[in-house]
């Protein structure tokens, strides 16, 4: 074609021409900026964090909205508390996974007893965690529980979590916040619309009380909060009450069930104690289950105040609503009952427990009636009941004593072991199996760690080294983040060990030694030492050598938290 034939033909065709250039162009630019969205959404997707400790989480915490998104299968050892600090913030496993895949936050010093702290945050999340407070190695501590929630907000939510092993009175804590009297007259708090849900709960506490004669029981869940939301959660093992609540008018427990099978518990569900002056106005317990499977259950569900306290006649608790729920199992001992309530109703529940107990001494005036499903102290309770119930005198029931013979958990109580065998029995004479209903492998693999000891009781003294090590994120082409300070060794067992100021870079991988003579040895040098420790930390997790490690000591191809604890072992009887 000759130039004038083409600049005809340009000129006749201009506007198809440029129409043509501008899709062209359109399209490319479209794709471009498809392909950036991509590239963003793709690296976003893959931006969580690997294992580490609390500070890799609370770094990112910072701003209204900001999200800690945590990598599947990470382990964060916690030596203080996680914190939102902002509105709207969120901790999350990437993906929100419901399996054993999700981020698990591990406290792991003495000095501690709360993992994460959303007080006062409003429409802060916690979903898709696990939350493990390590009474079973540290010990009971009376302080904060282990998840901590709830002030003057709105809004926050839990969701998908597996929280266990609180070191205090509670496992998940939603504290009311600050107090006013509203138009009627009602004492009110400015803690509202909390929910936790879809999540399980325990075993946490002990029913034994320890050598100082205190106790060293555990809730599940204890609401202080309005207008808030306990559903489809499961609670098993807690010994205290599975879900405890404080006040917190117009709130909904629904769908819940709480299980005793290994440990005994006070109570199934509550609505005992006197806050906000009383202040139950709608709140509805209502399609729960109360299950006795393997260990006594004081009382399953219990309404009133005088229930639990004496002399409190005057100071009912009034405006609750309990409907359609269910006990069952054979190791009850009170059903549903009621002490202390006024505006009160209860209908269509159902009792098919096996209800027992005594009591081996008085109470407030005299011994409470034989535990049964349905009672009520109908001159201090007033509302509508259904017709199942009986007259019955009931004030400080919670003092009742139940048999149930259950397997007895691994516990560390001070320096000593306790635990691994049916009640009654010396210790570590049944390590449980899959022969006891919804059996806990946890304490199961405690069990077997502890009584192959020489003596159990080392497994409750604290080592000569920090409690845990961190889990490092894998190798990457960018620079490698600064390596967890190393911690020497005090020369005796200590709690809290100080960690080295300095952090030591990563030395070249250690080659495999000739059989060890001694357990433990890592490095072959004939002896347990910090040397060996240190190789384990640097080889922990993702970080292992291509080829394996010295450090693999029960050899199943992963440097891991057993070979910790083997290492831990062998240090301890060296």
């Amino acid at each position: 074609m000759s130039n004038k034939v083409a600049k005809r033909f340009f000129k006749k065709n201009v506007t198809q021409i440029l129409l043509i250039s501008f899709l062209t162009i359109s399209t490319l630019v479209g794709t471009y900026l498809l392909k950036q969205e991509q590239d963003v959404r793709s690296k976003a997707s893959v931006a969580c964090i690997p294992s580490g400790t609390e500070q890799d989480i609370n770094r990112v915490l910072t701003g209204e909205g900001a999200k800690a998104v945590l990598c599947p299968n990470s382990v964060f050892y916690l030596s203080d508390s996680v914190n939102f600090t902002a509105p709207n913030q969120e901790i999350s496993t990437q993906g929100y996974p419901t399996d054993d895949s999700r981020a698990l936050l591990k406290l792991v010093s003495p000095t501690i007893s709360r993992a994460v702290n959303a007080y006062n945050q409003n429409g802060a999340k916690l979903k898709n965690v696990k939350v493990d407070g390590s009474r079973t190695r540290l010990g009971q501590l009376a302080s904060h529980g282990l998840l901590f929630f709830g002030g003057n907000i709105n809004n926050q939510e839990v969701a998908y979590i597996d929280a266990r092993d609180s070191r205090s009175w509670t496992l998940l804590h939603i504290l009311n916040g600050d107090f006013y009297t509203d138009e009627s007259g009602n004492k009110r708090s400015r803690c509202s619309g909390f929910k936790v849900h879809d999540s399980t709960f325990g075993p946490s506490g002990l029913p034994e009380l320890d050598s100082q004669g205190q106790g060293q029981w555990s809730d599940g869940i204890s609401l202080g909060c309005e207008q808030s939301e306990v559903t489809n959660n499961v609670i098993t093992d807690t010994t205290d009450g599975g879900i405890v609540i404080f006040g917190s008018p117009g709130s909904l427990i629904s769908g819940n069930t709480v299980r005793a099978v290994h440990r005994q518990a006070i109570s199934g569900i509550v609505m005992v104690d006197y806050f906000q002056d009383g202040n139950l106005n709608n709140v509805r317990v209502t399609n729960n289950v109360v299950d006795a499977a393997g260990a006594y259950i004081r009382v399953g569900i219990g309404m009133g105040t005088s229930t639990y306290l004496c002399n409190y006649q005057d100071k009912p608790n009034r405006g609750g609503i309990v409907s359609n729920n269910r006990l069952t199992g054979n190791y009850m001992g009170y059903g549903f009952a009621i002490s202390g309530v006024s505006n009160w109703t209860v209908e269509g529940n159902i009792s098919e427990a096996r209800h027992s107990g005594t009591f081996v001494h008085d109470t407030c005036n005299g011994r409470p009636t034989t535990p049964g499903s349905f009672l009520i102290q109908r001159n201090l309770s007033q509302g509508n009941f259904q017709g199942e119930f009986s007259d019955a005198s009931l004030e400080g029931i919670f003092d009742v004593v139940g048999q149930s013979g259950n397997w007895v958990t691994p516990y560390c109580s001070g320096q000593k072991f306790s635990g691994c065998s049916v009640n009654g029995n010396a210790r570590c004479t049944d390590y449980g199996g899959d022969y006891y209903p919804n059996w806990d492998s946890n304490s199961w693999n405690t069990c077997n760690s502890a009584c192959n000891m020489p003596n159990p009781d080392n497994y409750c003294v604290p080592p000569a080294l920090p409690p845990l090590p961190s889990p490092l994120p894998s190798p990457s082409p960018s620079p490698s983040p600064s390596p967890t300070p190393i911690v020497e060794p005090s020369p005796s067992p200590s709690p809290s060990p100080s960690p080295s100021p300095e952090p030591s870079p990563f030395p070249s991988p250690v080659p495999s030694p000739s059989p060890q003579t001694l357990l433990g040895d890592i490095n072959g040098d004939g002896e347990l030492s910090i040397d060996d420790y240190n190789i384990l930390v640097r080889h922990f997790g993702p970080r292992m050598p291509v080829g394996g490690s010295p450090a693999d000591l029960n050899h199943d191809n992963e440097v891991s938290i057993d070979d910790y604890n083997l290492f831990v072992r062998y240090f301890s009887t060296r």
